[in-house]
């Protein structure tokens, strides 16, 4: 009887001992509903200001443009241009083909030179340039060569002032000058000079027509 129960108790031991263990156990995946993202509002953008290109008088003088050139002098309207001189009296000028300014108005060609300068050709075909070994006063301007290619006194640069003014600038850096008044031709004479910013006689204006 008492070995009965010592082998009970081992079988009850053995029993507690070996029970078996149970296979772990893997969580089914889980599948999370798709989000969908809440929609986003941008900023409003402000364009970055925009600054318009200042006039330029000196690029509406393109190749092949017909302009009349013009100051004022006193109260009126003058125009840079020649007389047709006939028979004149001897002088120191020698009126070859002066340019001057004065009542009557002569059309000018633009022509648009390599470099960025210009030649400005009269209606006798010539082009004005400064003077240089040509005979007249020193420095004036004339209308002597017949294509801007023949000399670089043909070429001018021209300079805004505003936007109804400009400069003309020669090959040697002087300007475009109305200068004395002369009275057999009731006009000024016109020169190159110095860069003289007080003096209204190197300002120019541009006129699209005949008055």
């Amino acid at each position: 009887m008492h070995l009965l129960g010592l082998a009970v108790l081992a079988i009850h031991r053995d029993a507690c001992t070996h029970a078996p263990t149970p296979a772990p156990t893997t969580p089914a995946p889980t599948t999370s509903e798709p989000t969908t993202p809440a929609p986003t509002t941008s900023e409003p953008t402000t364009p970055a200001p925009t600054t318009a290109a200042p006039f330029s008088l000196c690029k509406t003088l393109v190749d092949g443009k017909k302009v009349y050139l013009a100051q004022m002098v006193g109260d009126a309207k003058k125009y840079l241009g020649y007389t047709y001189c006939a028979n004149c009296p001897a002088n120191a000028y020698a009126y070859k083909s002066i340019a001057r300014v004065n009542k009557w108005w002569h059309p000018i060609t633009v022509a648009t030179i390599p470099n960025g300068s210009l030649g400005l050709k009269m209606d006798n075909g010539r082009f004005y340039s400064r003077c240089e070994t040509c005979g007249n006063a020193a420095n004036n301007v004339v209308q002597r060569y017949t294509n801007w290619q023949a000399s670089t006194s043909t070429h001018w640069t021209c300079q805004d002032v505003s936007e109804t003014q400009l400069r003309l600038q020669d090959f040697k850096g002087e300007y475009m000058t109305r200068r004395e008044f002369f009275g057999s031709i009731d006009g000024h004479f016109v020169y190159s000079s110095p860069l003289n910013a007080t003096d209204d006689g190197q300002l120019w204006t541009v006129a699209l027509t005949a008055p």
